[in-house]
């Protein structure tokens, strides 16, 4: 028996064991299980040789009394990922590895981390483009806490990002107006850009590289119903502020 989570995890040394969280507030949960990981952390040493066997060892165990908000996931972007899932143990593990200080953690590499989640995230089924979704948000997080010249180069990313799906977006319209082939009927330039971009922007993630271009593709699907949700979480706290000053 191996549980919701695999058999990679050990829960309380044993495979398909519950997790047993107490709530300590209204989001955060203490973890009142030992978990481990044993599967494939996706660290190959001749790649990640700086990562000792003692760090590999400390990073794959979840001892008791560890604090968590599970898996970060905003209000907004619940539609696509829930805090909580087969995926937990692996959200557990992951927010021991980043702390407050910038490569601070088990592994001294927040980017390492972050592979290994990716890898964690895929010993429990999770599909290939939600676990790389998923990865490409944690990495994003990473490159922002480092601050400096990275969060330099996210703003750079951004803009390319954003012309590249711009471009996409209306060499698509183009599309559907001449009722045409993207390929006959897109402008050239809006071809070229949409194509390009992605993957010169992707050279500003190093080794993330991989994190950006998900991030490129998945954003012109998931920004929609992402907005959607924002709009109605708004109003919905409009009303709610109507509700305490008419409530009687």
């Amino acid at each position: 028996m191996s549980g919701p989570w695999g058999s990679h995890f050990l829960i309380d040394g044993a495979s398909g064991g519950p997790i047993q969280l107490g709530q300590t507030d209204a989001s955060s949960f203490r973890v009142e299980s030992r978990i481990e990981f044993i599967g494939d952390m996706g660290l190959p040493s001749e790649k990640y040789p700086h990562i000792t066997d003692e760090m590999r060892e400390k990073a794959s165990v979840l001892e008791p009394g560890e604090t968590s908000d599970l898996a970060s996931v905003p209000p907004f972007v619940r539609w696509f990922a829930d805090p909580y899932g087969a995926y937990t143990p692996a959200a557990l593990i992951h927010d021991k590895l980043i702390v407050d200080v910038p490569n601070g953690g088990a592994l001294g590499d927040d980017a390492a981390s972050d592979r290994y989640f990716r890898f964690m995230l895929e010993s429990v089924g999770e599909p290939f483009f939600k676990r790389w979704i998923m990865w490409a948000a944690v990495a994003l997080r990473t490159r922002w806490a480092v601050g400096g010249w990275r969060r330099l180069l996210l703003f750079v990313w951004l803009v390319l990002a954003t012309i590249g799906i711009a471009s996409f977006v209306s060499a698509v319209v183009d599309l559907v107006a001449d009722t045409g082939t993207l390929f006959d009927v897109a402008p050239w330039n809006l071809r070229g850009i949409s194509v390009v971009t992605p993957g010169v922007a992707g050279a500003l993630w190093g080794k993330q590289w991989g994190a950006s271009l998900v991030a490129a593709v998945a954003a012109p699907w998931i920004l929609p119903p992402t907005i959607l949700a924002v709009a109605g979480t708004v109003i919905y706290l409009a009303l709610e502020q109507l509700g305490r000053i008419f409530d009687w």
